[in-house]
C-alpha cells in the first residue's frame, strides 16, 4: 500500500481477498478488470526490476 496509487479494493480483489459484507458484495459486482491488469502489469514491471515502486 505504501508503494503504490492503487485502489485498496483492486488490490484486495486482486489477491482473492474477500473483506465486503454481503450488503456491499450486492452492489460491487464488477470484476474491476482493467484496474487489475494494470496493477498487475505494474506488478511485473516491478519484481523484473523494469519499473519503480510508484509504478501502479
Amino acid at each position: 500500500m505504501e508503494c503504490t496509487n492503487a485502489d485498496l479494493a483492486v488490490m484486495e480483489m486482486s489477491l482473492g481477498h474477500v473483506v465486503a459484507s454481503a450488503v456491499v458484495e450486492v452492489y460491487a459486482r464488477g470484476e474491476l478488470i482493467k484496474k487489475r491488469r494494470a496493477l498487475m502489469d505494474a506488478w511485473g514491471l516491478f519484481v523484473t526490476g523494469q519499473g519503480g515502486a510508484d509504478s501502479a
